[in-house]
């Protein structure tokens, strides 16, 4: 199909142009050939449609237009053919789905359902129930995100999605030999689900097992997580969070933020996450009935008044978490009753909501770039990093300001605790790291080398080295 409003078939082993058809009055959009197993298999059938809503049908033996469909009055994004291919079903842009015969040449309308959204993608399965009697159905997806079943017979949904991933989906596949469903959102992102029939109502039903993200956008954060190899929590520019299989790509995505997420942190079987929606979230592992590895969100911590800039667990027993927000405030929070409580007993008491923290104070005066928690029993603090060019050291009791860590000639970036000494690297928008004593505050080196932003730091080799990245990709 082209954008001079003709329809052109060529021989690709000939590799010349075998028909040159015209009648659309603007751009084809789509073609589609008659499947092979139709009762017009001796002929070469083609559908093509147009962008103002018509399909016509040619038939290339007589190089002519034998029919034109004409019911829509917008865009149409796609059209699928019934199993026996004596059904033709379309949706369109004007939020309908119409149902055309194809019997004998006929090609009149046999019906249509009104929708409350556009349909981009659709497939047609026959499903078998207990009683061996198979029943057709339609899978839609479209501008609200979420998968439905629409039950051809009674021209009416029986299935909607619960937990839907709230991007639009542009196009939906059904693998018959593994009877899945795939659809493929406007994010880049192909979700793989299993359809199956519910015994007891004897409706058609979809879950969701992962998905293969083709594009991620731009990535915030990611950490290892603890309790499955080569998997890693990672935040994208997205609300959602990826967990995500190294050995295979799999993606597990799990909702419940309404903003993008903009740190994690992990421990055990379980991790933290912060997000512009100015909450954090407690997710754990869990497994269910049929064996599968899940992660759930326990809890919703809410207290803040602006979006979350970072966050981090104790690292040592992960009984609390330091949080730390764009209205300059750090605070921390106790989930070690939370973290320790049976999921799978009572789902239904989760998430658990918590309304305030265990200890709050306003850490800087600009905004606050990354909190950390220092590893070991003994003297624990929390370091905090800020665009006012200072490091702050407070107790991990009470939050208590130790010291003020001045240096820096522009704001700091990162900072990170050295796994067994008492000290402190930081990285800077000036171009330097700097290690600093935690007990007393003094500057024990300055390390340059950087040509722009020091953005990160990273104790390696058991406190030996430090890996350092800038904001020039080196």
């Amino acid at each position: 199909g082209t954008a001079d409003r003709k329809v052109k078939v060529f021989d690709v082993l000939k590799n010349k142009l075998t028909h040159d058809l015209s009648g659309h009055k603007l751009s084809v959009s789509l073609v589609r050939w008659l499947p092979a197993k139709s009762t017009q298999s001796d002929k070469l059938i083609l559908y093509s449609v147009s962008e103002d809503g018509t399909v016509k049908v040619w038939d290339l033996v007589l190089n002519a237009c034998i029919g034109t469909l004409q019911y829509h009055r917008s865009q149409i994004p796609t059209i699928v053919f019934t199993n026996d291919c004596k059904t033709l079903i379309v949706s369109s842009r004007d939020q309908k789905i119409s149902f055309w015969n194809l019997k004998e040449n006929q090609f009149n309308k046999i019906g249509a359902v009104q929708l409350s959204e556009d349909v981009e993608g659709m497939q047609y399965v026959n499903l078998e129930g207990t009683d061996a009697k198979k029943t057709p159905y339609l899978i839609t997806g479209g501008s609200d995100g979420k998968l439905k079943i629409l039950d051809i017979n009674h021209q009416k949904y029986v299935y909607e999605e619960e937990d839907p991933l709230k991007q639009e989906i542009e196009r939906v596949f059904y693998l018959k030999h593994t009877n899945q469903v795939l659809a493929l959102t406007n994010d880049q992102v192909l979700t793989y689900y299993s359809l199956s029939v519910n015994s007891e109502t004897e409706t058609p039903q979809l879950k969701r097992q992962y998905s293969l993200c083709l594009y991620n956008d731009e990535i915030i954060d990611l950490k290892y997580l603890k309790c499955l190899d080569n998997h890693i929590a990672m935040c994208s520019n997205s609300e959602l969070v990826k967990v995500v299989d190294l050995n295979t790509q799999r993606t597990k995505l799990l909702t419940g933020h309404e903003d993008i997420i903009i740190a994690v942190d992990t421990f055990a079987d379980y991790f933290v996450t912060g997000s512009k929606d100015m909450t954090c979230r407690v997710w754990k592992q869990v497994e269910l009935a049929e064996g599968e590895q899940t992660f759930v969100c326990l809890a919703i911590l809410k207290g803040h008044n602006m979006s979350i800039s970072s966050l981090c667990l104790e690292p040592k027993k992960g009984m609390y978490f330091v949080s730390s927000s764009q209205d300059n405030t750090i605070k921390k929070w106790s989930i070690a009753e939370i973290v320790n409580k049976n999921y799978l007993k009572n789902p239904k008491e989760f998430p658990i909501v918590v309304n305030s923290a265990q200890a709050s104070e306003v850490a800087h005066m600009k905004y606050i770039n990354v909190v950390r928690v220092s590893p070991g029993d003994r003297k624990k603090v929390v370091a905090t990093a800020s665009h006012d060019r200072t490091i702050k050291i407070w107790s991990a009791s009470k939050l208590e300001l130790k010291l003020t860590l001045k240096g820096h000639k522009r704001g700091v970036w990162d900072v990170e605790f050295s796994p067994f000494e008492r000290i402190l690297a930081s990285a800077s928008s000036d171009k330097t790291i700097k290690l600093w004593n935690v007990s007393n505050g003094q500057c024990l080196n300055t390390l340059e080398g950087h040509l722009s932003s020091t953005v990160k730091v990273l104790w390696v080799n058991n406190g030996l080295q430090i890996f350092s990245a800038g904001s020039d990709g080196t």
